[in-house]
């Protein structure tokens, strides 16, 4: 499986973006290790946690560009590999389709969310 370099995350994500007419800058981080706090679901849910509001099209831009990112359905918590460094996802964007219920998460050595038939319907739109 080729993995895609930063830049072209990037450009996945603006393709995205466009598609879906959101209103947003394709912001990506990419880190060169893993972000080892992400790994414990609570982290996800740390800080600022007031009303967050809903899945909009920014939210799905981003679920595709991760899924794009990984090649597969498993999202490492920590980080998603890329040719050179870890994507790390948006906490935001995580926080809310995890809490929505269209990422599960999956505890281990190497935590993951993947995404759930909802997340299925919802990035084939």
């Amino acid at each position: 499986m080729k993995r895609l370099t930063a830049s072209e995350a990037r450009d996945q994500l603006k393709a995205h973006i466009a598609a879906l007419q959101a209103d947003c800058e394709p912001i990506i981080t990419v880190n060169h290790g893993p972000r080892a706090e992400a790994r414990a679901i609570d982290w996800w849910y740390d800080g600022n946690v007031e009303e967050e509001g809903r899945i909009t099209s920014r939210t799905i831009a981003y679920l595709r560009t991760y899924l794009d990112a990984a090649g597969q359905p498993k999202l490492y918590a920590a980080g998603i590999p890329l040719a050179r460094g870890r994507l790390w996802m948006d906490k935001y964007v995580v926080r809310r389709l995890h809490k929505d219920g269209y990422l599960a998460f999956h505890q281990g050595m190497e935590p993951f969310f993947t995404p759930t038939e909802q997340a299925e319907a919802l990035i084939a739109k």
